[in-house]
C-alpha cells in the first residue's frame, strides 16, 4: 500500500478504502484561503475520488458555507492531523502557511502567484528540499492535456529543433495582474516545453486590453505571446515551429489541427481537475510532482521580469531578479 508523507500518524498511513481486492488510500485535506476561494475549491475537491476536505481556515475572516470544520488559523488546522494543505491564499500569506506545513510532513499544493517575493518562494524551496513531503506548484497550464501532448511530441523530436513559438490567450476581467496572473503562466508553459527563458519584452495596449510579450529562450528559440480581452470564448492557442515540422493547437477548433508532423486534438479535461488529481496521486505516492516549488519560483521570476520590462519599456533578463523583488 502507498504511504502518506513522512511525519503523519500511523492512523493516516493505514487509511484506505477497500473495494473488492483493491485498496485505495484516502487523503484528508485542509484548505487555507479566502472564503470565496475555499467555497470554489471545496466544490472542486468533491469531484475527486478518495479525498475528504476535513477542515478550512479563512484568511479574510469570512465563514464559508461549506461542510467542513472552520479552524481559527492554519496552525490549528495543521494540528488536526491532516495529510495535505491546499493553499488558495494570496501571495502575501503563502510562505507563512506552506513552510510550517512542509516542516511538519504535510503535503502542500501551492497557489498562483506563489508568493509576493522571490525570497519567500525560495524559503518554500528550502523547506521542501529538507523533506520528502510532496509540494506541488499551482502551475495550471502544465495540466492541460493538449499542452502535455505538445510537450511529449516536442521532447520526442516530432518537429525537430523548435525555433519559433506563438502563444495566444484570452484575458478575463477578473485577472487582477494580467502580467503575472496570465502571461507568466503561459510563459512557464513555454519554459517547461523548451529551454529556460532568457529575456522578455512587454508592450501593452490601452489599459489592460492587450499585452504582447516577445523574447527568446536560452537556446535562441524566439517566442511571441498575445493576450487580450477581445479574443473569443475561452481562447487558448499555440504554435511550435521546428526545423522538421509544426505543432498547432486552437481551443476553438472542433478537431485537432494537422500540420506537417504535428497533430493535437482539443483539450478534453479541466486542467484544474487534473491538477488536484495529480496532487492526490503525489500525496499517496502514485506520482511525483510535474510542477515543483522550484518551478513555481521560476515562473514567479518570469512574472517579475515581465513587470520590470513594462516599467522600463525595455527587454529584461528573467534570471536576474533580486530575491526581495
Amino acid at each position: 500500500m502507498n504511504r502518506m508523507p513522512q511525519g503523519r500518524s500511523s492512523a493516516h498511513e493505514s487509511s484506505f478504502l477497500s473495494s473488492g481486492l483493491l485498496e485505495v488510500e484516502l487523503m484528508d485535506v485542509g484548505i487555507v484561503g479566502t472564503g470565496n476561494q475555499i467555497v470554489r475549491r471545496v466544490q472542486q475537491w468533491q469531484r475527486i475520488d478518495h479525498v475528504s476536505v476535513v477542515g478550512i481556515t479563512t484568511t479574510d475572516g469570512s465563514v464559508p458555507d461549506v461542510e467542513a470544520p472552520l479552524y481559527e488559523d492554519s496552525r490549528a488546522l495543521m494540528d488536526s492531523d491532516i495529510d495535505a494543505i491546499d493553499c488558495v491564499t494570496g501571495p502575501t500569506e503563502t510562505c507563512s502557511v506552506a513552510c510550517p506545513a512542509i516542516k511538519n510532513g504535510i503535503a502542500v499544493l501551492l497557489p498562483w502567484p506563489v508568493t509576493n517575493t522571490v525570497a519567500e518562494a525560495e524559503a518554500i524551496i528550502s523547506a521542501a528540499d529538507q523533506t520528502t513531503t510532496p509540494v506541488v506548484g499551482g502551475l495550471t497550464p502544465r495540466f492541460d492535456p493538449a499542452r502535455r501532448r505538445a510537450k511529449e511530441r516536442i521532447a520526442n523530436g516530432t518537429i525537430g529543433q523548435v525555433g519559433n513559438v506563438r502563444l495566444r490567450r484570452r484575458l478575463f476581467t477578473g485577472d487582477i495582474d494580467p502580467l503575472v496572473d496570465v502571461a507568466a503562466l503561459e510563459l512557464d508553459f513555454l519554459q517547461w516545453v523548451c529551454e529556460d527563458l532568457d529575456r522578455v519584452f512587454v508592450r501593452r495596449g490601452d489599459g489592460i486590453d492587450a499585452i504582447l510579450v516577445t523574447g527568446r529562450s536560452t537556446n535562441d528559440t524566439v517566442f511571441h505571446l498575445d493576450t487580450r480581452h477581445d479574443q473569443q470564448d475561452d481562447l487558448i492557442s499555440f504554435e511550435f515551429a521546428g526545423d522538421a515540422g509544426l505543432i498547432e493547437f486552437d481551443s476553438r477548433e472542433t478537431a485537432g489541427v494537422v500540420t506537417q508532423t504535428g497533430t493535437l486534438p482539443p483539450s478534453d479535461a479541466d486542467p484544474m481537475h487534473r491538477m488536484l488529481t495529480h496532487f492526490h496521486e503525489c500525496v499517496v505516492g502514485e506520482a511525483t510532482p510535474i510542477a515543483s516549488a522550484s518551478d513555481a519560483t521560476a515562473a514567479l521570476r518570469i512574472g517579475k521580469a515581465l513587470v520590470q520590462s513594462e516599467q522600463r519599456g525595455a527587454p529584461v533578463a528573467v534570471n536576474k531578479q533580486r530575491p526581495n523583488s
